[in-house]
């Protein structure tokens, strides 16, 4: 929703609707005020959309996960690599996937809290979060599909426009 203003008569600055004097000049607003204006918010590279600041939370959560779960994952695969003699081994790649995507996901959200955030960097730790389904990894999934739908998002995209990744 718009933010509504009105236009000071002295100083022609825009002052919130609900103030009685110019915080710039100090001179007191009429009692009817010129017509209200609405102003469409745009994003300036220092204001950082909150979707975004959630979308950074959720990949460093689930990245710590997916590391944790590589590396239990890992020392399961060698324990069944050992026990079947060496055809559990063939199981090494999902710990390995795990790992990448796990560190990939701290990446995108440490990037994204100190407001560096890649668009494309996003994007693709989102849908390798979702592709992590068919290891049966459920709560990736849920964290890359949140992330997408957080990303697609009006706003974000606003915000990603802004700073030339539109």
């Amino acid at each position: 929703m718009a933010t509504q203003f009105v236009t000071c008569v002295r100083c022609s600055s825009q002052i919130c609707g609900l103030s009685t004097a110019c915080l710039n000049c100090g001179a007191f607003l009429p009692v009817a005020p010129m017509p209200m204006q609405h102003v469409r918010q745009t994003y300036g590279v220092q204001e950082f959309p909150g979707k975004l600041q959630a979308v950074s939370i959720i990949q460093i959560v689930a990245g710590c996960l997916e590391i944790l779960l590589a590396l239990f994952w890992g020392v399961y695969t060698l324990i069944l690599g050992v026990v079947t003699m060496g055809i559990g081994l063939l199981l090494i790649p999902l710990p390995l996937v795990l790992l990448a995507v796990g560190i990939l996901s701290l990446v995108s959200g440490f990037k994204g809290l100190n407001k560096k955030i890649n668009k494309k960097l996003s994007f693709g730790v989102a849908i390798s979060q979702m592709v992590l389904l068919l290891g049966c990894d459920f709560l990736s999934f849920a964290a890359g599909l949140t992330s997408v739908i957080l990303l697609t998002q009006d706003d974000s995209k606003a915000y990603f426009r802004s700073i030339g990744q539109g």
